[in-house]
């Protein structure tokens, strides 16, 4: 029991958590998305619609260690349908720092036309983005105990949590000033659903060698805020109309900007650079503040032994419970409910391109984000080459998150005007779920008119 315990514990922290990349996407000429990435990257239709809701849908999904192969591992089979829990296999599989991440993008209405050498876009997306940072000291204290070698060692229980939900409005604009320059940039006025924010998440754990008494200390501020329900509210009680009357409201609003650019160096290299999602939102509806009454303060108690946690003790759970109860009372929180500005996850893109014939080029890509003072890049090298006005086919290598084996695929194909377009930065991990620690996929259909004509 304890042992599908933990399993769905971390995988609902895999399915809820370093998020946007699209970098095989950055470089597909005939998908007017890439202006997602960079809209200063022009696209090759006249005018582009996507079908409602299905125009175009991204997941993406990565964690910096874990993956179901590796966690299943760690279990052994003893027979009767039991298993023992190999620890030192378990442990080997986290680090010091521990980071998941995930993004659902769904284009509610897109559509776009080229007036000469401008262009102008909308979009409306229903965009879900969450990040998780947890501590190896988390799982040391699980799978060690704080006995031993562990008594006077100071846990680090840091932890990172962003969980955030919005409809992007935006409106674009490009242009192609001539053959060597084009640029352009999007306005985005956006309408926030939820969020839940550990502003400060500063917690550490120690046991004394000599009494054996616990002593935290804590410094702690997490904002909630949602159009929906409240945090002392039920999902229940206003149901899927409630959500649906969410996604008509503004008392959460913000604005954002992405801007981008092309150069040709020469007729065969190119330049080009953006930086994504600059900008914040307001949240002022329902909004919880759960903060610290004495930050960086320290309690000391007794409680109960972590060492526990993968024995059969029938008092573990009951002690747990006291030892909760007792942490409540001495850290000491506050509620307030007091309005506060989060801004976007923001990240780049810088590319460089060899042209080798109008149809096919090759490229690189290094993208980077910043998350948890942490900087998280990625470096993407890539083949795209358009077969008439039917196919276009983009194939990449990345290396991100410490993974070196994310071969991308990207496709469009075009009968008469209607597209589809599937791409994935995770060709492999899109197969091999079990042992993947990244998944990655965009996919939708729409109408293009009055593409380019290429030879």
């Amino acid at each position: 029991m304890k042992r599908n315990l933990l399993y769905i514990v971390l995988i609902f922290a895999g399915c809820i958590a370093n998020a946007q990349q699209n970098v095989t996407l950055y470089n597909m000429k005939s998908m007017w998305q890439r202006t997602y990435v960079n809209p200063g990257l022009m696209p090759d239709a006249r005018f582009y619609i996507g079908i409602p809701v299905l125009g175009s849908n991204y997941i993406n999904i990565s964690n910096s260690k874990l993956n179901l192969k590796a966690f299943n591992s760690a279990f052994q089979s003893a027979g009767n349908d039991s298993f023992n829990l190999n620890v030192s296999k378990l442990a080997d599989i986290f680090r010091k720092e521990n980071y998941i991440s995930a993004e659902l993008n769904i284009d509610l209405l897109h559509f776009g036309f080229r007036i000469l050498k401008n262009h102008f876009g909308y979009n409306a997306t229903l965009r879900t983005t969450s990040r998780l940072s947890y501590p190896g000291d988390l799982f040391k204290l699980l799978l060690e105990g704080n006995g031993g070698e562990n008594l006077g060692y100071n846990f680090n229980f840091d932890f990172g949590l962003d969980m955030m939900q919005f409809i992007e409005h935006g409106i674009w604009y490009g242009r192609k000033k001539n053959d060597k320059f084009s640029y352009g940039f999007k306005i985005k006025y956006l309408q926030g659903i939820s969020i839940v924010w550990a502003e400060k998440s500063d917690l550490s754990f120690r046991t004394d060698p000599g009494d054996f008494s616990y002593t935290l200390s804590s410094d702690v501020k997490i904002n909630t805020a949602s159009s929906w329900v409240g945090l002392t509210d039920t999902a229940f009680k206003r149901g899927p109309s409630g959500y649906l009357n969410s996604l008509m409201s503004f008392k959460n609003s913000g604005f954002g900007l992405d801007i981008g650019a092309q150069y040709f160096i020469t007729k065969k290299v190119s330049l080009s650079a953006s930086i994504i999602d600059m900008g914040f939102i307001k949240w002022n509806s329902n909004v919880t503040n759960i903060v610290s009454r004495n930050p960086n303060s320290t309690a000391t108690f007794s409680g109960a032994d972590f060492s526990g946690f993968f024995k059969d003790s029938s008092d573990f759970e009951n002690s747990l419970r006291d030892m909760a109860d007792s942490i409540i009372k001495v850290i000491g929180v506050d509620t307030t409910y007091e309005s506060f500005n989060r801004s976007l996850f923001t990240h780049f893109y810088l590319g460089g391109n060899f042209h080798i014939t109008k149809n096919h080029h090759a490229g690189i890509l290094f993208y980077g984000s910043y998350y948890f003072r942490k900087f998280h890049p990625a470096l993407t090298l890539s083949w795209n080459s358009k077969f008439t006005k039917v196919l276009g086919v983009s194939v990449s290598y990345t290396m991100m998150n410490k993974t070196f084996n994310n071969l991308g695929l990207g496709l469009t194909l075009n009968g008469g005007p209607f597209q589809v377009h599937f791409i994935t930065d995770n060709l492999i991990n899109a197969i091999q779920i079990s042992s993947a620690r990244m998944l990655n996929i965009r996919f939708g259909m729409g109408f293009t008119i009055a593409r380019k004509k290429e030879k």
